[in-house]
């Protein structure tokens, strides 16, 4: 198994609140993002689609000119209303997804410029859960499972040993629930050595989280 995980751009999420409309056969609905990457969204629907449900969408800014037409597949709901959905772009959608977002953060480089996410986090720097009751209400699957064991006192080592059957997805949780304020670290005691650290700084000026509305 990997020590170090390095950040990638595809995985790049920004808190933005764009306008978002679903178009279907059984008519329009509308919503907004909760945040946005180059690949994939969160968005707050509605209606909610089950899983594996592929969506056709238009995503609009007042920080960009240009819509986001784009076709995705919902990845995961959350359990009660609000209806939070994680979407993941199509194939044929990612390009122009890339496009769109590379565009969104050039014009506007100030959402990049505020994540919460450290570009190294020391493997042996224990998880702290907000005190927030309603948190289990937007919770997708992975989420859920990272703060179960960040409750009992994981550090981040033991979270990727507990969950190391799909590390992938369970990482992407934890920097979201990082990046949302949900999780927060405790300060390592001595300086990571090598391989005792993830390694997030892939990309440069690739911080997470910046919370903006449209």
């Amino acid at each position: 198994m990997q020590d170090g995980i390095r950040s990638s751009r595809q995985s790049l999420r920004i808190r933005l609140r764009c306008e978002a409309t679903i178009v279907e056969a059984t008519g329009t609905y509308r919503g907004e993002t909760i945040d946005i990457g180059p690949s994939g969204c969160r968005l707050a629907l509605p209606t909610r689609w089950p899983i594996g449900a592929v969506l056709d969408a238009r995503i609009s800014s007042v920080l960009i000119a240009r819509p986001l037409t784009l076709r995705a597949t919902v990845v995961w709901v959350s359990p009660a209303t609000p209806w939070t959905h994680g979407l993941a772009y199509r194939p044929g959608s990612v390009s122009e997804g890339g496009r769109w977002f590379d565009a969104l953060t050039s014009a506007n480089p100030e959402l990049l410029s505020h994540g919460r996410v450290p570009d190294r986090i020391d493997l042996d720097q224990r998880l702290v859960v907000a005190p927030d009751e309603d948190l289990g209400r937007e919770l997708a699957t992975y989420e859920a499972e990272v703060l179960h064991h960040a409750r009992q006192g994981a550090t981040v080592r033991e979270l990727r040993a507990r969950l190391a059957g799909d590390w992938s997805a369970s990482k992407r949780a934890l920097l979201g629930l990082i990046d949302r304020g949900a999780l927060s670290l405790d300060q390592a005691g001595e300086p990571a050595g090598p391989g005792g650290a993830l390694d997030l700084s892939g990309q440069p000026g690739a911080a997470r989280g910046a919370r903006h509305r449209s």
